[in-house]
């Protein structure tokens, strides 16, 4: 019975860090970013198995799960907070760089409609539409900085950014409340 309930609690902590590394793969595929499964994922399935060795070594000499009990209690209480203070230390970067972002688009913003001729100014605006995963609103910009400045360089950056809001999936249709199939 009991090392039937260890191997269970062993894939059930298996299962759940390969199912948080689907969630960032999924996250980051949405996304078109690269996921942070290497740094939060396998962090976390590594802890993991570091629980379960420890436990089964001290499970293998004491015959008793009362040890393993505690000693996974303890190791998950500290993997839990290190998590937790690592997605707070995520949570924060991400809003210092959204808001580096955006004051950078704003400056951009006012100098392309200060000289609407000045094609960086176009060029920087759809750069960080890109930077915000927004591929059609940087096409978009991008066919004018084409227009102002025609060169081969242009142009083919054009090709890619075409190439890749093509290989976007199609949007979602708006769900109907009144019909909801």
């Amino acid at each position: 019975m009991k090392a039937a309930l260890t191997y269970i609690l062993a894939f059930a902590a298996v299962a759940a860090a390969v199912a948080l590394a689907a969630e960032q793969l999924v996250k980051a595929g949405k996304k078109n970013q690269l996921p942070h499964v290497t740094n939060n994922a396998l962090a976390l399935a590594g802890g993991i198995l570091a629980v379960l060795g420890g436990g089964f070594a001290v499970f293998a000499f004491t015959g008793t799960l009362g040890p393993l009990v505690i000693f996974a209690s303890l190791i998950s209480t500290v993997l839990g907070a290190l998590y937790a203070w690592r997605r707070k230390r995520e949570r924060a970067t991400n809003e210092i760089w959204e808001a580096l972002l955006a004051e950078e688009e704003q400056e951009a913003r006012q100098t392309a409609e200060r000289d609407p001729s000045n094609a960086a100014a176009w060029e920087r605006l759809s750069e960080l539409r890109v930077k915000r995963g927004d591929l059609p609103g940087a096409l978009e910009l991008f066919t004018k900085v084409c227009e102002l400045e025609p060169t081969r360089r242009n142009a083919d950056r054009l090709a890619e950014l075409r190439e890749a809001v093509r290989a976007l999936p199609p949007p979602r249709p708006a769900s109907n409340p009144e019909n909801p199939n």
